[in-house]
């Protein structure tokens, strides 16, 4: 016997034994147990006992109908029996057990085999050895087999058995970090009955269901007083869990006086297959807040696959390699009810591409704020795209070309901005009033020839925050503080972007208009177009300078379809005529109270770190700084540049108006690229359809509007959200919580803005609230005391912006606009998160 696996193991000395041995149940139990989660003390019976309990009893586990009444029937060997009762002789004196089954085929990937083995409840010392024969027995029952059969599974699992404390509940019950009806990850599911939880389990009563949002901490109204402290805790646990095991989870639990406890935690399965594919627009929401046109869908489509291959360049790869993974690169988006989201699937096997590809994933997850952790296995796809010594080649080379990539990302952008200005004027001289059709289907060529060769230096910048960031994050969590959230949005605190410098040029205007009483007296009136025609010199000047380098954007930019500040003047004057209402002191300098205080935060957390840990921290924090300045400027020529595909776009649009292939102008948004050049170039086979097309699309698009789709979900591949699941999130809770992302407290009135080109009338101080901001909103945070946005995260740029003015902001606070009426006095506190009613009732005066 010398050397042989104990018979009983406890829970705690479980973690490191092989799956085989004590089964995928045990296995995660003690897991999680290592790791603090509040598991019922107990042990595991091996797979070892049972084989030597066959040995004993000389039973066949290849005959599973012998089996079964064989083992039931069968003897415990002397020494294992001793070991079994000697563990429980004096433990837990009077109270009862638990016993459950822990196949190796149970809770896995691919299928979980839930409630196909045996479990048994309040099991007294004397019932414990019959217990365990049972639960032996159950995986030669006829359900397992069954089951097993029709998976296909090969072999009899091997199984080990719990042993725990028998827990009396008060409730019992389940919790899905994912929607296992939608695939949805936005809201938990929280399932309980009273009492134990196998009625839930057997299906006898009809449970009681509540919904957790997964980025906020409220609970719903109505629940048992009795469950808000365990539910708080358990989403915790929940989510903690899933980034145990990176795999979405359900959880058995249950609570009594004494507090929660965590019974089981497994996979959902079916998430692991080549078919499933998994979506999200997090981060996506903040440039694409509604659905896009489709001249927009396909415009970014395929800017986004340019971008991807400027990447790859910056690393070596070369056209053929390039076309040998088109597969991957022209499937990095897709959209559902018109919205475009991330299919991570691609995008994670281009991180895996390269030899840091597990690292890449998580730091791309910190970059576009990723909340839901998910396995993912690479095809290896771009193993295929290379010869042996190209694969040898790239290994070598890749970390001498990343950190090029990263020091030169600067200079490399320094030169890229004159020569995309050049470019532009170019582009506006072939493609001017006096153009023809041809020539504005050429531009729009050149338009994707230059992303597609040149895009590299706005590519390197946004590596360089990913890269930054990304490690950033896990420095901080593991030296500093768990609370890597909070820690971050001070740290990056009042860093000067390229964002700002419209608001400087609005401020600028603002305070020459007020010295001179006639020019003020027409903005007052709105008279914008009297007030141009009276403008000096130097006004002029800095209305020209204004229209040339920012002009070319709008609001919601990214969305191609919303007028420009160069089409709309009046929507700059509206801008200059709020700045002039602000008090002259807001002038200063925006961020330097916000950077000293960020300055002082750094010294304050590094003060316990050895001194090589606070050197290669604050290198690390230096580089995610500038970094993020370096992808502004790189956002804002982006914004530039679809502003021109606008542009050229109308243009075409009257031409095909011309024509009567289109009612008006902007009906050309409602055609996809490929479309608009066939009616050019005459090879649209039905040109008849057209209007009825456009007809159809608008419809659709409005119709999409109205929809909420969520930010995270699975599809099989080929496959769209479907239209029955979208309201079925459940009663989300009216919390104004979310994610603190600029620090500090500040009180004012609500001001809700969805579309400011539509006029916004935000008055200095006032607490800007809307569903997300891009750069052409960033002159609106020089007006406004706080920001709340119902989407975004730390890298968001309303997050950033908002930390180089130095006011407060929220991020992700659901139903914001909603809930929040304008005019209503709120507190806003951008380090917890919270927002506070300040209703004249002192009762109102709460948290919510």
């Amino acid at each position: 016997m010398a050397g042989r696996m104990q018979y009983i193991l406890p829970l705690t000395n479980s973690k490191h034994v092989p799956v085989e041995e004590v089964g995928a149940k045990a296995s995660r139990l003690a897991e999680m147990m290592a790791e603090g989660f509040p598991v019922p003390d107990g042990w595991v019976i091996t797979d070892e006992a049972f084989q030597a309990f066959c040995t004993f009893n000389t039973i066949s586990c290849d005959k599973p109908e012998e089996a079964f009444g064989n083992v039931i029937s069968g003897s415990f060997p002397n020494d294992l029996e001793k070991e079994i009762l000697a563990t429980f002789q004096n433990t837990f004196e009077g109270r009862t057990f638990a016993v459950r089954s822990s196949s190796s085929a149970e809770d896995g990937l691919r299928f979980s085999m839930a409630g196909q083995f045996d479990t048994f409840l309040n099991v007294n010392r004397t019932g414990i050895l019959q217990a365990v024969k049972k639960c032996w027995a159950s995986r030669f029952g006829q359900p397992v087999t069954a089951y097993l059969r029709k998976r296909q599974a090969v072999g009899v699992p091997s199984m080990g058995v719990i042993i725990q404390e028998q827990i009396k509940p008060e409730f019992s019950g389940v919790i899905f970090t994912l929607d296992p009806v939608n695939k949805s990850t936005d809201y938990l599911i929280v399932e309980w009955v009273q009492g134990l939880g196998e009625k839930l389990v057997s299906g006898k009563v009809v449970p009681q269901r509540a919904y957790l949002r997964r980025t906020s901490p409220a609970l719903p109204e109505n629940l048992p007083k009795e469950l808000a402290a365990p539910l708080v805790l358990l989403r915790n646990f929940a989510l903690d869990a899933e980034k145990l095991f990176r795999q979405p989870i359900d959880m058995e639990w249950c609570c009594d006086a004494e507090g929660l406890y965590i019974l089981q935690s497994r996979p959902v399965t079916g998430l692991s297959g080549e078919n499933e594919v998994a979506w999200t627009n997090t981060n996506m929401a903040e440039n694409f807040p509604t659905p896009l046109a489709p001249f927009a869908w396909s415009v970014v489509d395929a800017f986004y696959t340019s971008y991807m291959k400027c990447a790859l360049r910056l690393f070596g790869w070369g056209d053929a390699d390039l076309v040998r993974v088109n597969g991957v690169l022209t499937t990095l988006n897709g959209v559902h009810y018109g919205r475009i989201y991330y299919n991570l699937n691609s995008w994670y096997e281009v991180m895996h591409f390269f030899p840091i590809g597990h690292w890449l994933s998580k730091f791309l997850d910190t970059y576009i704020g990723q909340k839901t952790i998910i396995s993912f296995h690479p095809t290896g796809v771009a193993q295929k795209a290379h010869g042996p010594l190209k694969k040898v080649a790239d290994l070598l080379l890749f970390w001498p070309r990343l950190m090029s990539t990263l020091k030169r990302a600067k200079k490399r952008l320094d030169r890229f901005e004159p020569e995309f200005y050049r470019q532009r004027a170019s582009w506006r001289t072939r493609s001017d009033v006096r153009g023809t059709a041809k020539s504005h289907c050429d531009t729009l060529q050149d338009l994707f020839r230059f992303v597609d060769n040149h895009w590299g230096p706005p590519v390197s910048a946004d590596l360089k925050v990913m890269v930054s960031t990304g490690l950033l994050e896990v420095l901080a969590g593991r030296w500093i503080s768990k609370d890597v959230n909070a820690l971050m949005a001070k740290m990056m605190q009042g860093i000067e972007v390229k964002s700002t410098e419209p608001s400087k040029l609005i401020w600028s205007m603002s305070r020459m208009i007020k010295k001179d009483e006639g020019l003020l007296r027409l903005l007052k009136d709105g008279n914008y177009d009297a007030i141009e025609q009276a403008l000096h010199e130097e006004q002029r000047s800095l209305l020209f300078s204004f229209m040339e380098d920012f002009g070319g954007r709008c609001y919601h930019d990214c969305m191609i379809i919303f007028p420009t500040f160069e089409e709309r003047h009046d929507l700059f004057w509206d801008l200059v005529k709020s700045y002039a209402t602000a008090p002259e002191n807001s002038s200063k300098e925006w961020n330097r109270d916000a950077a000293d205080e960020r300055e002082q935060y750094v010294k304050d957390c590094l003060k316990s770190l050895s001194f090589w840990k606070r050197f290669v921290f604050k290198q690390v924090l230096l580089s995610a700084q500038k970094a993020t300045g370096l992808r502004e400027r790189g956002r804002l020529l982006q914004s530039l540049l679809f502003g021109e595909f606008r542009r050229v776009a109308l243009g075409l649009g009257k031409h095909l108006a011309q024509k009567d292939h289109l009612q008006h102008a902007e009906d050309i948004f409602y055609l996809q690229l490929a479309e608009i050049r066939d009616l050019v170039e005459g090879k649209f086979q039905f040109p008849e359809t057209v209007s009825e097309i456009v007809s159809l699309r608008k419809k659709a698009y409005a119709e999409a509007e109205d929809a909420e789709p969520p930010e995270f979900f699975l599809t099989e591949r080929g496959a769209y959200y479907k239209t029955d699941h979208v309201f079925e999130q459940g009663p989300a809770t009216c919390s104004l919580r979310g994610i603190g992302v600029s620090g500090g407290k500040k009180v004012g009135k609500v001001k809700v803005i969805l579309d400011p080109a539509s006029g916004h009338a935000l008055q200095h101080g006032d607490i800007l609230v809307t569903r997300t901001t891009d750069p052409g909103w960033t002159p609106l945070f020089f007006i406004a005391g706080g920001l709340i946005l119902e989407k975004g995260g730390m890298l968001s740029h309303g997050a950033i912006v908002a930390r180089e003015f130095g006011i407060p902001a929220i991020v992700d606070m659901q139903r914001a606009t909603e809930i929040l009426k304008d005019g209503e006095m709120i507190e806003i506190d951008g380090t917890a998160g919270t927002v506070t009613l300040l209703h004249e009732q002192k009762e109102s005066n709460v948290h919510v």
